[in-house]
């Protein structure tokens, strides 16, 4: 008794254990394991598996596969005769089917057929040809609906079976001659010879023995003509070889005589191919020298830039005590005199621009020299910035900001120079409207920061040289047109591009593109 209550237990267990499994399977799995299942012969394990899948799928609103596996459970449970689960899961299927037309928002005329299609194989299994009827007349009104050809050709092949089984023998025919029909139409002789060897059979199952002869004969005539057309193509094959192989003949006949005329056409080739490599030649020690001569030039150029840049280092140094001095100087004669302010904000601004061209100058001898970078939060830093920058903001003007957290490779201290230059030359020319400042993805490693605002603009003139230094005179005291300048050479340290945007008409644009 015990040893009993210990086997059960271990069913049971066992049992819970699979279950258990199969719940964390994918309904493609389960099909799959139910798929093997039925191969070897465990009908019972095949319809759990696939009627579980068929859930699966449904849940998922996978209707076309939860109707296949629901189908083969289905046709499962007909096979042990249990004919009453098998009509339920078909009213399950119809109202799996009846939720996914009214979340698709379509007729799903082939799922619905092939439902119909299984619980009309069941009334003629159980011989309930009124039921069967019922089903037939259902196929109909899905045929009419779905005015499609694939449909038709199923509801006709399910009408000759019904009939050639339950009669009258002639409708079945009939149908069936018009599934021949269609089928020649299509020139599918496969489908002809399945459908009639299908009528033989049935016709067989009636016993039925003029209608077996009948139906042969014409299986008979079919298969001859297929032969005759097989043997046919055979033949036009073996002459289109023998053609083939009259027309090599003659050109192995024109080849030879044609040989000599080949020889002479490759001495002429020879000859051009000489002659085109010898230009080439010339052409290419033409080009090492032109090379020559650029790879100079450029040299001359860098080393012009080089001397440049130390020109101005020298001019920048030998200017910086004299601006010491003057300052030193106008701050004791505002002491004492009470004299204006101007001066110190004229020296104040020959000193900016002192330490602009020196730092000009140094960015222009070290591009080749790349910021050192890394990862560093987006929002974080351009909120930083708006928070530095929103006291330099006219009252009334909306200040936004559009930038999503992220992390990307940048050298956040220049980064943060540049967009702070920005948006402070915005707020300065900007007394109406709005400034942004946006963040956006281009790809995988280019983004671009974009600054906005609705100011007076850049005129057209100035927009061919507004990265460029020293390209016109200012008073100093309202700038020195360097801030964009050595914007635009910080971005390219940072392997970036510093552009305006020339199509945005409605104030500035300024897109700051950065490949990390």
């Amino acid at each position: 008794m015990k040893r009993s209550i210990l086997v059960i237990s271990f069913i049971i267990c066992f049992n819970a254990i699979i279950n258990a499994q199969n719940n964390n399977l994918s309904p493609e799995s389960l099909k799959e394991q139910a798929y093997r299942s039925l191969s070897n012969g465990k009908y019972a394990e095949a319809r759990s598996l696939y009627k579980k899948a068929y859930e699966d799928f449904a849940a998922q609103g996978d209707y076309v596969n939860a109707v296949e596996c629901g189908l083969k459970a289905d046709s499962l449970y007909v096979k042990e005769y249990f004919f009453k689960e098998a009509f339920e899961l078909c009213r399950n299927m119809d109202a799996i089917i009846l939720k996914g037309e009214e979340k698709e928002n379509k007729k799903l005329f082939d799922l619905r057929l092939l439902i119909v299609k299984e619980r009309l194989r069941m009334y003629m299994i159980l011989r309930n040809t009124e039921r069967a009827k019922e089903q037939l007349a259902i196929m109909d009104e899905i045929g009419r609906q779905a005015n499609n050809e694939a449909v038709q050709e199923i509801i006709l092949n399910a009408k000759a079976n019904y009939y050639l089984t339950f009669g009258p023998v002639a409708q079945g025919t009939h149908y069936y001659d018009q599934l021949l029909r269609f089928y020649n139409q299509k020139g599918n002789t496969e489908k002809v010879t399945e459908c009639l060897r299908n009528m033989i059979t049935l016709a067989e199952k009636t016993n039925n023995a003029s209608l077996v002869v009948s139906i042969y004969k014409q299986y008979t005539t079919w298969t001859d003509s297929l032969k005759t057309i097989a043997a046919t193509k055979k033949l036009t094959e073996i002459e289109q070889k023998y053609d083939d192989a009259q027309n090599l003949l003659k050109e192995k006949d024109n080849s030879l005589s044609s040989r000599q005329y080949i020889i002479t056409t490759l001495c002429v080739l020879l000859v051009i191919l000489i002659a085109a490599l010898s230009i080439s030649i010339i052409i290419l020690l033409r080009f090492v020298s032109i090379t020559k001569k650029q790879k100079n030039d450029i040299r001359i150029a860098r080393e012009y830039s080089q001397s440049k840049s130390r020109f101005l280092q020298n001019i920048s140094t030998q200017m910086a005590p004299t601006l010491d001095l003057l300052t030193h100087a106008v701050k004791q004669i505002s002491g004492e005199a009470n004299q204006p302010e101007k001066i110190r904000i004229q020296i104040d601004s020959l000193k900016s621009f002192y330490n602009d061209v020196q730092e000009l100058s140094q960015l222009e001898s070290s591009l080749d020299e790349p910021y050192e970078l890394k990862n560093y939060e987006v929002k974080t830093l351009c909120e930083n910035i708006m928070n530095k920058v929103k006291p330099h903001i006219k009252q009334g003007i909306d200040f936004q900001l559009n930038v999503f957290k992220t992390e990307i490779k940048m050298n956040p201290e220049q980064l943060d120079r540049i967009l702070t230059h920005l948006l402070k030359n915005a707020a300065l020319h900007t007394e109406t409207g709005k400034i942004s400042l946006e963040f956006k993805k281009k790809g995988a490693r280019i983004h671009e920061f974009i600054v906005i605002d609705t100011g007076s603009g850049i005129p057209e003139e100035l927009r061919e040289n507004l990265f460029k230094p020293f390209t016109e005179i200012k008073d100093l005291t309202k700038g020195n047109g360097l801030g964009l300048p050595i914007c635009s050479l910080i971005a390219k340290k940072m392997n970036g591009e510093l552009m305006l945007d020339t199509t945005y008409k409605k104030g500035s644009q300024f897109v700051l593109k950065l490949h990390t």
